[in-house]
């Protein structure tokens, strides 16, 4: 009966561990997506940019009565205007380049500056909100006074106590756990693996310290530079 209930403390170790892997990777991947809006955004702004020296030739072409614009034969006007497209083409891929290179820069945030506020806005949002609930997650009984040490809380060592479990090689899951560190012990590297710092306390210490610190290393990459 006892190993059943270790059996049974050990798959919901893992579904919780499961979800918390899940809202990690739902973080990642709203950070993301906010990255690749920012760049999206600034292409944006800077194909925009981009048009306005092509857009004042082609102007001051139709309206300076220039002598391009003098055509005498059906050559003559293919000629102009494929040397035109060619030389608009160019300082629009050479001022769209130069625009990308310096899209942190005040020229072109300036234009992209409220749209990109929008965006970290609705960042620190979704953030705040996957963020309260991994918050939950970890409180839970089942990671605060967890009868496996945070050492082993990774999917890779939760199976190896269980498979010590099913094959009844142990009796409870203390057995297990005693057996299993004895076997890392002897085996090359196994107390490095021990060592590693597990997904749940990585995510203590995010909530606890590097939180803000990540939102204000977003704030000044995307706002202020």
């Amino acid at each position: 009966m006892e190993k059943i209930k270790d059996l049974d403390y050990l798959d919901l170790l893992i579904t919780q561990l499961k979800t918390l892997e899940e809202l990690v990777y739902a973080r990642n991947e709203r950070l993301r997506l906010f990255h690749e809006k920012i760049q999206g955004i600034r292409a944006i702004i800077a194909g925009v940019m981009a048009t306005i020296f092509p857009l004042v030739i082609w102007f001051y072409l139709l309206v300076s009565e220039h002598r391009l614009l003098s055509w005498e034969t059906a050559s003559e006007v293919g000629i102009v205007l494929s040397s035109l497209l060619v030389l608009n083409a160019f300082l629009f891929i050479a001022t769209y380049l130069f625009l990308q290179q310096v899209g942190k820069r005040p020229l072109v945030y300036r234009f992209s500056k409220p749209f990109e506020k929008h965006e970290l806005v609705s960042l620190h949002t979704d953030l705040e909100k996957i963020d309260e609930v991994v918050s939950k997650l970890i409180s839970q009984d089942i990671f605060q006074a967890s009868r496996v040490p945070d050492a082993y809380l990774t999917f890779g060592y939760l199976a190896m106590l269980e498979n010590y479990l099913k094959n009844d090689t142990v009796r409870s899951l203390k057995e297990a756990l005693d057996l299993m560190i004895a076997d890392l012990g002897n085996q090359k590297n196994g107390s490095e693996m021990a060592s590693s710092q597990t997904l749940i306390r990585k995510e203590i210490d995010y909530l606890s310290h590097k939180k803000q610190h990540r939102l204000e290393d977003e704030e000044v990459f995307y706002c202020v530079n």
